[in-house]
């Protein structure tokens, strides 16, 4: 038989083996501070100046944009009510032309709404308009922004015609705020102001186990990544559970012949 201290160290030579292919599948995710972030693919998508971009449309690029500010155009447009003399005249909301403006052509009134896609952790949100009273910068108040996801939030905006002005509006579906009451009823031309962080980064994903902040460039993630169980038994894990269990087989053969 086996005497009992042969197997301890059985006992211990397989423990050495479990703790080693653990430790070679987790220490190359460790991310202590003074790592950089590695979701590029995250980062890329929330480039910004840190200063503030202009966004003439909502759903496509344009030539006015401010060039340093990567922006979604995911954005939408919803036309009610009659524009103009055709009552489907809704191109001048839209030409990015302030100098071309329509107006409701009856008492009812219409309205353009617009819905703006832009990164989370945006700030100074402003919306440009013009009417036939002046073009000016409105502050949007907060609350009033809702988060689809780790990267994108959106805004509602509604621009209305009607008889006596031209109103402004920020659109939330629940409160809307009246922002500006100005002119006669023509509406002309509107953009998005904010203000998109430099290489901001969402900490989900693979980056590390803390998903709730948006960070700053250079921000370092102290953590473990997840580590799929399947990493345990696969590279270098695996290679050094085979050399242990050989170890293993080996002595216990050695001594078997002995006795």
């Amino acid at each position: 038989m086996v005497d009992s201290k042969f197997s301890i160290g059985i006992v211990i030579f397989i423990s050495i083996a479990i703790i080693l292919s653990v430790a070679s599948a987790v220490m190359p995710h460790l991310q202590t501070a003074g790592n950089s972030l590695t979701n590029t693919a995250v980062c890329s998508a929330l480039t910004g100046s840190g200063n503030l971009c202009n966004q003439n449309q909502a759903n496509a690029t344009n030539s006015a944009d401010s060039s340093n500010c990567t922006f979604f155009y995911t954005g939408t447009y919803a036309f009610d009510g009659n524009w103009g003399l055709t009552g489907t005249n809704t191109t001048p909301l839209i030409d990015n032309n302030i100098s071309t403006c329509v107006i409701a052509n009856d008492s009812a009134g219409a309205y353009m709404q617009v819905r703006y896609f832009f990164p989370v952790g945006a700030s100074a949100i402003r919306w440009n308009v013009t009417d036939d009273n002046s073009t000016r910068t409105l502050t949007i108040p907060d609350g009033n922004i809702a988060v689809v996801n780790a990267t994108h939030s959106y805004i509602d905006l509604r621009a209305t015609s009607n008889s006596t002005a031209s109103i402004w509006t920020v659109y939330n579906g629940i409160l809307p705020t009246n922002l500006s009451i100005n002119g006669t009823g023509l509406i002309c031309e509107e953009k998005l102001i904010i203000s998109i962080p430099a290489q901001a980064c969402s900490l989900s994903g693979s980056d590390c186990i803390d998903t709730s902040n948006i960070v700053a460039p250079g921000t370092s993630c102290t953590g473990y990544e997840p580590v799929p169980l399947g990493n345990l038994f696969s590279g270098t894990g695996i290679i050094v559970m085979i050399l242990m269990a050989g170890l293993v087989i080996y002595l216990v053969s050695s001594q078997l012949k002995k006795k």
